[in-house]
């Protein structure tokens, strides 16, 4: 709300005291790439373009609460970019997405507008229930 109270922002603004650090961890050393929770080990997973994966429980040090959560696991640790043999054939991928897009392409034209309206119309018609 605006400062009278009676007419709500447009859109909400936080600062630098809104936001509070709870707990930190380090081990990459470049831009993580992927984040994974695996709840059937109550395991957080990440992995970086450092080549390096690394685990962490998804709950408080046992014998020490203060030291804060999430200990670390596991590791995978790969090398470095320079150790890894792996060349991406870019051109290739870039020729697979373009034909793989000019194909959807091709049944989307097939639709035409009246089609779509139908369909629509017939989807708000039926009762759906909520979840």
């Amino acid at each position: 709300m605006d400062a009278g109270g009676a007419q709500p922002k447009s859109k909400i603004e936080f600062s630098s005291e809104d936001v509070r650090l709870v707990h930190r961890w380090n081990a990459h050393t470049d831009t993580i790439n992927w984040v994974t929770y695996t709840p059937q080990l109550d395991v957080l997973s990440s992995c970086s373009f450092d080549c390096n994966v690394y685990m962490w429980q998804w709950k408080p040090y046992a014998d020490d609460p203060e030291k804060g959560y999430m200990p670390k696991v596991g590791s995978l640790v790969l090398g470095t970019d320079r150790l890894w043999k792996i060349k991406i054939d870019k051109q290739s991928q870039y020729k697979t997405a373009q034909d793989e897009a000019e194909i959807m392409l091709k049944e989307v034209e097939k639709v035409t507008f009246e089609e779509l309206l139908q369909e629509k119309t017939k989807e708000s018609e039926q009762d759906r229930p909520l979840i």
